[in-house]
């Protein structure tokens, strides 16, 4: 576990304003699915006057889009957490809150949505391994920038309260997205504001040569 200070005061929530693009976005993908599985159900219900092909076609869509849910589920510890990351989508008030329990102080990264809470990850403050922000894997592959910046939180699974993917292949620590991606200048400024947050919940972190990796004093 990190060194992590219980008497430290507990720090005022950090707010994340997500774009109106990602509810958007979801549904304008989320409709083009269903419409696609309606058909291709259509086909298989109504299944005279259309030829093998269509149908051969239709069941194999829905067995694909079936098996990406089933898959997704399972990444995100059960249906249940991937309805929350679905629901995400359509919330432009997250946060990050450091709250207690009688193990000590939680980390926690959710949403607000219809005057309830939800989290996409809760987890022991001092459970919190490093922090760290770089480049997609889109900016990698090209060769350029794309803004695709992001920051992530490596954490030891035993630490967590939120449920997770099953331990296959079996390792100690995992990682949390956090926020939105974003250009080099965007998240700089995003990873030292939470780097700060987590430093002022009694976190100690020291960054490395560069400025965008902060590993927990163990």
């Amino acid at each position: 576990m990190a060194a992590a200070a219980k008497d430290s005061p507990t720090p005022e929530p950090l707010s994340i304003r997500q774009p109106v693009r990602v509810a958007i976005g979801a549904t304008i993908l989320y409709l083009i699915l269903l419409g696609f599985c309606y058909l291709a159900a259509d086909n298989l219900i109504q299944n005279r006057g259309v030829s093998t092909a269509s149908l051969v076609c239709s069941g194999v869509w829905l067995i694909i889009v079936i098996a990406v849910v089933w898959g997704f589920a399972r990444q995100e510890g059960g249906f249940g957490q991937l309805l929350v990351h679905v629901l995400g989508n359509y919330s432009q008030k997250h946060f990050l809150q450091i709250e207690t329990d009688s193990a000590g102080p939680i980390f926690s990264y959710g949403y607000h949505f219809f005057g309830g809470r939800f989290y996409y990850l809760r987890v022991a403050l001092d459970g919190i391994t490093s922090l760290s922000w770089s480049a997609g894997q889109g900016s990698h592959m090209s060769g350029r920038d794309l803004a695709d910046w992001n920051v992530a939180i490596w954490f030891e699974r035993s630490a967590t309260r939120t449920p997770l993917e099953p331990n296959f292949p079996k390792r100690d620590t995992d990682l949390k997205i956090v926020g939105m991606s974003g250009s080099r200048s965007e998240i700089d400024a995003f990873g030292n504001d939470i780097v700060q947050f987590l430093r002022s919940a009694g976190l100690a972190l020291e960054p490395d040569a560069e400025g965008r990796k902060f590993v927990a004093r163990r």
